[in-house]
């Protein structure tokens, strides 16, 4: 019955498409051209619209596609299927084989390319990215990394990237300055890392020349705060931000109280609510900040506000001094080789049927247990589970807690070091 029933929504959706586009044919392009706008999508939730051979679709500035779009498919029955996207949305898109999709510009929250499909990526925030096995897909751009290092090449010239294990990582950024970041730990649809080597399969990275762009500054309460963060951006969030997906090598975020970075509008998959960190500095005293991901290179440091769910990824670095997590069972995740530093005045761990552990204050640990407790650096309590306690997802060896002494005790031995340097040099005495 749902078999039959997904035939049918399938079956109406190409013929939605078909009737709204059979008057858009143009000298030039494929038999039949689908413009958006003007074309709209229905927006009835999540459908499946399988174009047709022999089409062009072009997603132009103000375009909506609503998930799922289909392009080509596996069996080689569909052929002559263009995607070009100079703009808009794509929420989620799927392409097999007899298809070439070309992205310049615009937003797709989700793309899969599987096997025998075609791909140019030029420019554009591309949130999440799948390229399957035996399939063509090439990024034009610069500065590409990997979790191993700097990928060289001349201008004009490309090379194949293969990623090594599950925590590969893919950073850089596209021929027009956007910025881009893959891992393949994130790739499950069901938000948990999953092992996979199929992730860098086949990707090509072509050079193209550094384009020339200014860092600009942006204030969330002033300013339009665009969909990426490029090379030398600023940005201060002090009110909320919505729309913004990844911040770039050498970007800076400040949140303060009354901020919030959040991804509320998540498209398709679940991994698309984090925001990405690729290389950025990230400060943060107050307000919110949703899910994220820290990749390679990325600096994030807490003191206050409310924190959402993140990833840490090899080399990145993310410090909490205080701050509370919305999210009491699942807090983060870690890797290896990343490393997450908690600050904070009292620790306590818990490794049944053993008494529970308090470091004392300058000591620093890395709990290898089932749950952990304490009071961050500014006064708030946290809870959750360790790397045993069930559904803990970090490495313990990534993740330290060093104990500091309360405010008011520093202050108090600040004093105190005054007082007696005074003391002494009335009496003449060496401190």
């Amino acid at each position: 019955m749902c078999a039959i029933l997904t035939f049918w929504m399938r079956a109406a959706s190409l013929c939605t498409l078909l009737i709204a586009t059979c008057s858009a044919v143009s000298l030039g392009q494929l038999p039949t051209a689908i413009n958006v706008p003007p074309f709209e999508f229905p927006d009835i939730g999540f459908n499946w619209y399988d174009l047709p051979s022999n089409t062009q679709l072009n997603v132009l500035d103000g375009g909506i596609v609503r998930p799922g779009l289909i392009a080509g498919n596996s069996d080689g029955t569909v052929r002559n299927v263009t995607v070009n996207v100079q703009g808009g949305t794509i929420d989620y898109m799927e392409a097999s084989s007899g298809s070439i999709s070309v992205l310049s510009s615009g937003l797709v929250k989700a793309v899969s390319f599987n096997q025998a499909s075609v791909a140019d990526i030029f420019g554009g925030v591309v949130q999440n990215l799948y390229v399957g096995p035996d399939s063509g897909v090439r990024l034009h751009g610069y500065d590409f990394r990997t979790t191993s290092g700097m990928v060289l090449g001349n201008v004009g010239t490309e090379r194949e990237v293969v990623g090594v294990d599950a925590i590969s990582q893919l950073i850089g950024s596209y021929s027009d300055g956007t910025p881009f970041a893959y891992a393949a730990y994130l790739l499950d649809l069901f938000d948990r890392p999953q092992v996979s080597n199929d992730f860098f399969s086949d990707v090509t990275v072509v050079f193209s020349d550094r384009p020339a762009i200014s860092p600009k500054t942006y204030i969330a309460t002033i300013d339009n705060v665009p969909t990426a963060l490029r090379s030398g951006d600023t940005l201060v969030i002090d009110s909320k931000v919505e729309g913004l997906y990844i911040a770039g090598d050498g970007s800076s975020i400040d949140i303060v109280d009354g901020g919030s970075l959040w991804l509320f509008d998540t498209g398709f998959l679940p991994a698309s609510r984090h925001f990405k960190f690729a290389q950025a500095n990230v400060t943060m005293t107050g307000g919110e900040l949703g899910g994220f991901v820290a990749y390679d290179g990325s600096r994030v440091k807490i003191t206050g506000g409310k924190i959402g769910y993140f990833y840490a990824l090899p080399g990145s670095k993310v410090e909490i001094w205080g701050g509370e997590f919305t999210s009491y069972a699942e807090s983060f995740a870690t890797t290896p080789e990343s490393d997450v530093h908690f600050f904070v005045r009292e620790l306590t761990y818990v490794d049944p049927p053993f008494d529970p552990i308090s470091p004392p204050i300058g000591s620093t640990t890395h709990p290898d247990t089932e749950f952990i407790h304490g009071v961050f650096a500014d006064g708030t309590p946290f809870a959750f589970y360790g790397p045993h306690g069930g559904i803990g997802k970090f490495d313990a060896n990534s993740v330290r807690f060093t104990v500091v002494p309360e405010p008011s005790t520093v202050i108090l031995a600040a004093l105190l070091a005054v007082l007696l340097h005074a003391t002494c040099n009335r009496k003449g005495l060496r401190p």
